[in-house]
């Protein structure tokens, strides 16, 4: 009995934790302003939140005070291998392509984006951008693009390859944080329903076991 109840108890916590999922959290921007990756505890802005910013706005709204406090450009790791493939099938590299269309949909309605618009990550300081042989008001990043080909094999695809932007040019821009527990303006992610259910059924297994001792 009690090597079932161990392999039982196993099977209900892997539900639980096997489906990681984007949730909504709202955030000082607003409600529903940011998406928490369950996989890896990141927590990233929409990007409506940060179009039409330059790189040179983004990064003096990150200071202490500012609107983006707290956030970071994502790294190309972050965002291609750990959020890109994970929920939309594509490969973890510069450029893939895919059959599921509805799938990458979705994933950019849910940070309000869709094909076609440029999106930066990955921007180097100028010091860095020099290394890359831009000149002094141009960054060096890492951009991801959307293409969308009707009724070709691969009707979706997604592009990233490293170029200049100009500090103060509008763009629109991946942010990400660490999720902070106990922040009330972020709001707490709902406990998937398998591990409510494991977690009722572990008890009242629990209960069970605890009368059968008795009882002997």
């Amino acid at each position: 009995m009690k090597a079932l109840f161990t392999l039982l108890a196993a099977f209900l916590l892997s539900l639980g934790t096997a489906h990681a999922a984007l949730i909504e959290v709202a955030s000082a921007l607003g409600p529903a302003s940011t998406v928490q990756d369950t996989s890896s505890g990141l927590e990233w802005l929409k990007l409506p939140y940060t179009r039409n910013l330059s790189v040179n706005q983004v990064r003096a709204a990150m200071a202490p005070g500012g609107m983006f406090e707290g956030f970071r450009y994502s790294t190309q790791d972050e965002f291609s291998c750990g959020l890109l493939k994970p929920q939309t099938g594509f490969g973890c590299g510069d450029f893939s392509a895919s059959t599921d269309e509805a799938r990458v949909r979705a994933f950019l309605n849910l940070f309000g984006t869709g094909f076609t618009e440029w999106s930066l990550y990955s921007v180097f300081s100028p010091e860095q951008s020099r290394q890359f042989g831009w000149i002094d008001d141009y960054a060096a990043t890492f951009g991801a693009r959307f293409y969308y080909y009707p009724g070709a094999q691969f009707p979706v695809e997604y592009d990233s390859q490293l170029f200049g932007v100009r500090l103060d040019s509008p763009q629109t821009h991946w942010l990400v944080r660490e999720a902070r527990d106990g922040d009330d303006a972020h709001g707490v992610p709902e406990p998937p329903m398998p591990a409510l259910l494991g977690a009722g059924l572990l008890g009242w297994l629990g209960l069970l076991l605890r009368r059968r001792v008795f009882v002997r």
